[in-house]
């Protein structure tokens, strides 16, 4: 039963991550398409968008930021834990849904870590 819980978990939080780096990078092709250029920081300020659609959007990704920051964190020390309690127990680990959830992990850490990518973190976050 524990099992079932911490892998759906794993897959829960991986996918979540998945789908926020693909909304925060279609919200910023579409700004970008509407600006007529790629935002950069302050130009323009997320905030001093025309379009009120774009600029909740915006606000709910600055918002949702901050729960995938925790997402992550959690994801970490639940494998952490997770992986402690089966070398302990000697169960056998069930890496599919881990490496399902890595692949939302990879890449919410890209955004991070390529430069082109923190660039729109660095305006939404503006």
């Amino acid at each position: 039963m524990y099992d079932k819980v911490i892998y759906k978990t794993y897959r829960v939080i991986g996918l979540t991550l998945l789908f926020y780096s693909i909304s925060l990078i279609l919200y910023y092709l579409i700004v970008a398409k509407t600006i007529g250029h790629l935002p950069t920081y302050a130009n323009p300020d997320p905030k001093d968008l025309e379009n009120g659609i774009l600029i909740l959007i915006g606000f709910i990704l600055m918002i949702s930021w901050i729960i995938t920051i925790l997402f992550f964190f959690i994801f970490l020390l639940q494998f952490i834990i997770h992986l402690i309690y089966n070398l302990i127990n000697n169960k056998k680990i069930r890496f599919k849904s881990i490496l399902i959830s890595s692949i939302g992990i990879i890449f919410y850490c890209l955004i991070y870590i390529v430069p082109g990518l923190n660039k729109i973190l660095d305006w939404i976050l503006d």
